[in-house]
């Protein structure tokens, strides 16, 4: 132990002035942090700004900066004359990133919570998550990435060489795929991407601070990039949703909640304006019924699939469309939205055609109902502060999610599931809070003035399958398209 304090207090009398200056940042970005001082209105735009590029990469520099005060690269370095083991050096090396780089992080996050009137105590489990994404995607990679480079212009260089890939293949998936992406799911995904490159970081630094294979270090640092490319682009993946389905607070029949054909043709009311971006296609909106709801609870549809055939043309199956599922309205009218190809649909439109498939369904408990009038700002529990007149949450990790319902036209979903159902935060952000907007109803071009607000809790979430026949999809093609 005592060769491990006198490496790190070498390393914290070397690298003060990296650790000021992360720190200096820290603190800064914490004060000016747009998520929750936006409405103070004194915050320096552009400083906000050049701090979302300074911090991280003061952070980098810093866990660079200690990796290459005794690198692993070679076999001449002093260090290995002296009486220090590998474990030794490692050991100090985790120290000095736990009191200078994640200490300090879990702190200001507790901080900023308290400040916002949020209990860092009763979301411990979530700041101690967030440190443990922080480590695998923002701290260990790097420090991976200088223990197989010699100095900071070749680490600069690696680290462009992994980034930019990364980064292309999100953008041309969410450019070639739209609609498709994992929803409520995305914390299963942002898990499998954590525990590869916690895993391949790790076996790095293990592989050169012991044995210095540099050559096999850079191979194992390269594959686990691209194992991070390959479960990035990931379409959505229906097990997923079994597995989401384990974190029920609710068990629900097997044989409860079914959805059937509803013979009539009623016209959904016209939808408002969404930031979602709908899959490609022509969008039908077929009327359904939804069977056997518990008392207390609300239906919504995650994910569809389906397949039709007819008209003596090869069956067409669609891929899982994400947040475009059911359309409801307080009288109790639902359909199911569904895009089919729009040159199959010009062929088949006319023809009676079977209709089936799947869909996920998450169940909602609603625990309370509010006018908006009643309140301006208030905690809401399972989310956290709330301004209802701005329509906006400030929440570590939603566990709720807070709905607009107009009684005389529909209820209107949450227009964000990425994180309602995370059972811990998944982002590696330096900030611990996010801000999720409360969408505004409209009945068509006009605005709801008898709309009041749900909070709404995911109790259980089931798959159930669906099978219309001999239906005429011209009879159901949306006004929305």
């Amino acid at each position: 132990m005592k060769r491990v304090t006198q490496v790190f207090r070498k390393d914290a009398a070397h690298l003060w002035p990296q650790i000021l200056i992360f720190l200096a940042m820290l603190v800064l970005f914490a004060c000016e942090d747009p998520t929750y001082t936006s409405q103070r209105n004194h915050g320096f735009p552009s400083l906000t700004n050049l701090l979302y590029l300074l911090l991280p990469l003061s952070c980098w520099l810093l866990v660079i900066a200690l990796v290459h005060e005794e690198t692993p690269i070679g076999h001449n370095q002093y260090w290995l004359t002296r009486p220090f083991t590998w474990t030794d050096l490692l050991a100090a090396k985790a120290l000095f990133l736990l009191a200078f780089v994640n200490l300090p992080v879990f702190l200001c996050q507790a901080a900023v919570l308290a400040a916002n009137g949020i209990s860092p105590a009763g979301h411990l489990t979530d700041l101690l998550a967030k440190q443990v994404f922080f480590l695998a995607l923002l701290v260990l990679p790097v420090a991976a990435l200088a223990a197989v480079t010699k100095g900071l212009g070749r680490t600069i260089l690696g680290g462009l060489l992994l980034a930019v890939p990364l980064a292309m293949t999100a953008a041309l998936l969410a450019y070639l795929a739209p609609g498709s992406g994992w929803g409520g799911l995305a914390w299963i995904r942002a898990s499998a991407v954590a525990a590869v490159a916690f895993g391949g970081a790790v076996v790095v630094l293990f592989l050169q601070y012991t044995r210095r294979r540099t050559a096999l270090s850079r191979a194992v640092l390269a594959a686990a990039a691209m194992l991070v490319l390959l479960l990035w682009a990931t379409p959505p993946w229906q097990r997923a949703f079994v597995l989401q389905s384990w974190f029920s607070t609710q068990q629900i029949d097997p044989q409860a909640v079914r959805v059937s054909f509803d013979p009539r043709h009623d016209v959904p009311l016209p939808a408002p304006a969404s930031n979602l971006t709908p899959p490609h296609g022509t969008r039908l909106d077929i009327p359904i019924q939804v069977q056997d709801i518990p008392p207390g609870i609300e239906v919504a549809a995650d994910w569809t699939q389906v397949q039709a055939e007819g008209g003596g043309l090869a069956p067409w199956r669609s891929g899982w469309a994400v947040n475009w599922g059911i359309r409801h309205e307080p009288t109790g009218k639902r359909w199911l939205i569904v895009f089919v190809d729009s040159d199959y649909f010009d062929r088949i439109k006319d023809a009676s055609v079977r209709l089936h498939g799947s869909v996920d369904l998450t169940l909602f408990a609603r625990t309370s109902s509010l006018p908006p009038d009643r309140f301006a700002d208030l905690d809401v529990p399972g989310i956290g502060p709330c301004s209802i007149m701005k329509l906006r949450c400030l929440s570590p990790l939603p566990r709720a999610i807070l709905a607009v319902v107009s009684g005389k036209s529909f209820l209107y979903p949450p227009a964000n599931r990425t994180d309602d159902y995370a059972p811990y935060p998944t982002s590696p952000w330096f900030g611990p809070l996010q801000e999720y907007s409360v969408p505004a109803a409209f009945e068509g071009k006009r605005p709801v003035t008898d709309m009041a607000l749900v909070l709404e809790t995911p109790v259980a979430h089931i798959q159930r399958s669906f099978d219309f026949q001999s239906l005429r999809l011209a009879d159901y093609l949306s006004a929305d398209n």
